[in-house]
Protein backbone atom coordinates (compact mmCIF):
# COMPACT_ATOMS: atom_id res chain seq x y z
CA UNK A 1 0.00 0.00 0.00
CA UNK A 2 0.66 3.36 -0.39
CA UNK A 3 -0.10 5.72 2.58
CA UNK A 4 0.11 9.27 2.81
CA UNK A 5 1.07 10.12 6.23
CA UNK A 6 0.03 13.56 7.30
CA UNK A 7 1.08 16.06 10.28
CA UNK A 8 2.26 18.55 11.61
CA UNK A 9 5.51 20.96 9.53
CA UNK A 10 6.75 22.51 12.70
CA UNK A 11 9.60 20.48 14.14
CA UNK A 12 8.81 21.94 17.91
CA UNK A 13 5.52 20.26 17.48
CA UNK A 14 6.72 16.88 15.83
CA UNK A 15 9.39 16.78 18.37
CA UNK A 16 7.07 16.35 20.99
CA UNK A 17 5.49 13.29 19.20
CA UNK A 18 9.07 11.96 17.95
CA UNK A 19 8.61 8.38 19.49
CA UNK A 20 5.26 7.57 17.89
CA UNK A 21 6.18 9.08 15.02
CA UNK A 22 9.65 7.04 14.42
CA UNK A 23 7.61 3.78 15.29
CA UNK A 24 5.24 4.56 12.93
CA UNK A 25 7.74 4.80 10.28
CA UNK A 26 9.34 1.61 11.39
CA UNK A 27 5.74 -0.07 11.11
CA UNK A 28 5.44 1.21 7.67
CA UNK A 29 8.71 -0.51 6.45
CA UNK A 30 8.49 -3.57 8.32
CA UNK A 31 5.24 -4.02 6.61
CA UNK A 32 6.57 -3.03 2.97
CA UNK A 33 4.31 0.12 2.34
CA UNK A 34 5.50 3.24 0.77
CA UNK A 35 5.16 6.53 2.16
CA UNK A 36 3.63 9.38 0.65
CA UNK A 37 4.33 13.39 1.81
CA UNK A 38 5.30 16.40 1.18
CA UNK A 39 9.12 17.49 2.05
CA UNK A 40 9.51 19.33 5.78
CA UNK A 41 11.15 19.57 8.85
CA UNK A 42 8.37 18.60 10.96
CA UNK A 43 6.82 14.69 11.23
CA UNK A 44 8.81 14.10 7.92
CA UNK A 45 12.60 13.57 9.39
CA UNK A 46 10.70 11.43 12.06
CA UNK A 47 8.93 9.18 9.97
CA UNK A 48 11.95 8.86 7.27
CA UNK A 49 14.28 7.92 10.45
CA UNK A 50 12.02 5.41 11.39
CA UNK A 51 11.39 3.95 7.98
CA UNK A 52 15.52 4.00 7.14
CA UNK A 53 15.99 1.74 9.87
CA UNK A 54 14.52 -1.08 8.72
CA UNK A 55 16.92 -2.80 6.80
CA UNK A 56 15.62 -4.57 3.45
CA UNK A 57 12.52 -2.66 3.46
CA UNK A 58 10.40 -2.89 0.11
CA UNK A 59 8.21 0.20 0.32
CA UNK A 60 9.59 4.15 -0.57
CA UNK A 61 9.66 7.11 0.45
CA UNK A 62 7.62 9.50 -2.32
CA UNK A 63 7.72 13.49 -1.77
CA UNK A 64 5.11 15.17 -3.74
CA UNK A 65 6.53 18.75 -4.63
CA UNK A 66 4.28 21.48 -5.50
CA UNK A 67 5.86 24.46 -7.71
CA UNK A 68 9.37 26.14 -6.60
CA UNK A 69 7.63 29.34 -5.79
CA UNK A 70 5.64 27.79 -3.00
CA UNK A 71 8.27 26.10 -1.89
CA UNK A 72 10.13 29.24 -1.63
CA UNK A 73 6.86 30.82 0.29
CA UNK A 74 6.64 28.43 2.82
CA UNK A 75 10.11 27.77 3.50
CA UNK A 76 9.38 23.82 3.08
CA UNK A 77 12.56 22.32 3.45
CA UNK A 78 13.25 19.40 1.06
CA UNK A 79 15.80 17.43 3.22
CA UNK A 80 16.33 15.06 3.85
CA UNK A 81 16.22 13.07 0.68
CA UNK A 82 13.48 10.93 -0.64
CA UNK A 83 13.80 7.59 -2.52
CA UNK A 84 11.31 9.01 -5.33
CA UNK A 85 10.39 12.81 -6.19
CA UNK A 86 7.41 13.51 -7.74
CA UNK A 87 7.51 17.16 -9.03
CA UNK A 88 3.52 18.54 -9.49
CA UNK A 89 4.23 22.03 -10.22
CA UNK A 90 0.69 22.46 -8.55
CA UNK A 91 -0.25 24.84 -6.05
CA UNK A 92 -0.60 22.85 -2.38
CA UNK A 93 -4.34 22.64 -2.62
CA UNK A 94 -4.03 20.61 -5.86
CA UNK A 95 -0.43 19.14 -4.75
CA UNK A 96 -3.09 17.52 -2.13
CA UNK A 97 -5.30 16.34 -3.92
CA UNK A 98 -2.76 14.63 -6.42
CA UNK A 99 -1.04 12.99 -2.78
CA UNK A 100 -4.66 12.12 -1.73
CA UNK A 101 -5.36 10.68 -5.66
CA UNK A 102 -1.97 8.22 -5.18
CA UNK A 103 -2.61 7.21 -1.62
CA UNK A 104 -4.25 3.99 -0.98
CA UNK A 105 -4.84 5.63 2.96
CA UNK A 106 -3.31 8.46 5.69
CA UNK A 107 -2.57 8.55 8.72
CA UNK A 108 -1.79 11.28 10.64
CA UNK A 109 0.39 12.27 14.04
CA UNK A 110 -0.30 16.02 14.70
CA UNK A 111 -0.75 18.45 12.33
CA UNK A 112 -3.51 21.28 11.84
CA UNK A 113 -5.60 22.74 9.36
CA UNK A 114 -3.59 21.61 6.17
CA UNK A 115 -3.52 18.25 7.59
CA UNK A 116 -7.41 18.38 8.55
CA UNK A 117 -7.74 19.41 4.95
CA UNK A 118 -5.99 15.99 3.55
CA UNK A 119 -8.17 13.84 5.88
CA UNK A 120 -11.41 15.53 4.56
CA UNK A 121 -10.05 15.07 0.83
CA UNK A 122 -9.32 10.91 1.23
CA UNK A 123 -12.69 10.63 2.84
CA UNK A 124 -14.19 12.46 -0.25
CA UNK A 125 -11.79 9.84 -2.39
CA UNK A 126 -14.00 7.27 0.16
CA UNK A 127 -10.06 5.82 1.37
CA UNK A 128 -9.43 5.02 5.21
CA UNK A 129 -7.99 7.69 7.48
CA UNK A 130 -6.07 6.81 10.95
CA UNK A 131 -5.49 9.57 13.74
CA UNK A 132 -3.25 8.99 16.46
CA UNK A 133 -5.02 9.61 19.60
CA UNK A 134 -4.07 12.28 21.78
CA UNK A 135 -1.44 13.80 19.46
CA UNK A 136 -2.24 16.83 19.49
CA UNK A 137 -4.94 19.46 17.00
CA UNK A 138 -5.19 17.69 14.42
CA UNK A 139 -6.91 14.85 16.70
CA UNK A 140 -8.63 17.58 18.70
CA UNK A 141 -10.26 18.56 16.14
CA UNK A 142 -11.36 16.01 14.07
CA UNK A 143 -12.90 14.79 17.28
CA UNK A 144 -14.75 18.33 17.42
CA UNK A 145 -16.34 18.01 13.88
CA UNK A 146 -19.17 16.33 14.03
CA UNK A 147 -19.58 13.68 11.60
CA UNK A 148 -16.14 13.73 10.83
CA UNK A 149 -15.10 11.64 13.62
CA UNK A 150 -17.99 8.89 12.70
CA UNK A 151 -15.25 8.16 9.83
CA UNK A 152 -12.24 8.14 10.82
CA UNK A 153 -10.25 5.66 13.29
CA UNK A 154 -8.56 7.39 16.57
CA UNK A 155 -6.12 4.54 17.25
CA UNK A 156 -3.91 4.73 20.64
CA UNK A 157 -0.67 3.67 18.90
CA UNK A 158 1.01 3.32 15.84
CA UNK A 159 0.59 -0.33 15.51
CA UNK A 160 -3.67 0.02 15.79
CA UNK A 161 -3.10 2.72 13.01
CA UNK A 162 -1.75 0.73 10.76
CA UNK A 163 -3.88 -2.48 11.23
CA UNK A 164 -7.43 -0.44 10.66
CA UNK A 165 -5.67 1.09 7.69
CA UNK A 166 -4.73 -2.44 6.30
CA UNK A 167 -7.92 -4.35 7.51
CA UNK A 168 -10.66 -1.89 7.21
CA UNK A 169 -13.65 -2.14 4.91
CA UNK A 170 -14.01 1.21 3.37
CA UNK A 171 -17.82 0.34 2.94
CA UNK A 172 -18.16 1.15 6.54
CA UNK A 173 -15.88 4.89 6.09
CA UNK A 174 -18.18 6.26 3.70
CA UNK A 175 -19.74 9.52 4.20
CA UNK A 176 -22.65 9.02 2.01
CA UNK A 177 -23.58 5.69 4.50
CA UNK A 178 -25.40 6.37 7.68
CA UNK A 179 -25.03 9.92 9.05
CA UNK A 180 -24.99 13.15 7.27
CA UNK A 181 -21.30 14.51 8.03
CA UNK A 182 -22.31 18.12 6.76
CA UNK A 183 -24.88 18.94 8.90
CA UNK A 184 -23.72 16.27 12.10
Amino acid sequence: MKIFVAGAWDPKIATHFQDEIEALGQLLAKRDHSVIMGPGSGIVRYIMKGFRSIPNRKGKIIFYLPKSAELIRTGEDLSPFADKIVKTNDDYLTRTLRMSRSADALGAITGGAGTLYEMIGMMFLKKPVAVLQSCGGVYCASRFLGGLRDYVKFARTPLAMIDYLETTNIKTNIPEDGIDWYDA
